[in-house]
């Protein structure tokens, strides 16, 4: 899980899949400016565009702006990972500041994944609240969706 430019500076060393995620409005950033490093390492490099909204509270937007994730974008997400999940050695989530929604994603799909991730461990390690940091609106759709698109 990292910010944007920390995840413009990364080098994978393994198989690496990634997800970057995007947002509206003034929170948008251009793809083509912000490139992640050329590596034949990426095994597929997936954008996804929602805002830091978690459960009604706009978190840096003004009220009324930009767009939170939906049931639609999380399922694009986890059925986008499922040809990969048993494959990939690594996983990048980042957004711009690599902390709210890459957080919420990223444990959302451990919970789906069972990637391995320590919940707690990645907490303190990234010095996270759960409560306060990860948002609970991301996990929370990407979760369901597991349930929805992964047959035990």
């Amino acid at each position: 899980m990292l910010s944007l430019d920390d995840a413009m500076d990364f080098v994978p060393t393994v198989p690496t899949y990634a997800i970057r995620i995007n947002g509206y409005g003034r929170m948008n950033w251009d793809y083509e400016k912000f490139k992640l490093q050329e590596s034949g390492l990426w095994v597929a490099v997936n954008e996804y565009v929602f805002d830091d909204i978690d459960k009604g509270v706009f978190t840096g937007l003004r009220p009324g702006e930009g767009k939170a994730i939906d049931e639609e974008t999380a399922n694009r997400v986890v059925s986008d990972f499922i040809p990969y999940h048993k494959t990939v050695q690594a996983l990048l989530v980042h957004c711009m500041r690599g902390k709210n929604r890459s957080s919420g994603l990223l444990l959302g799909m451990n919970d789906v994944f069972g990637l391995g991730v320590d919940r707690e461990k990645f907490l303190c390690e990234k010095r996270l609240l759960w409560e306060m940091d990860v948002n609970q609106l991301v996990y929370e759709k990407i979760v369901e969706s597991g349930k929805r698109l992964i047959v035990p």
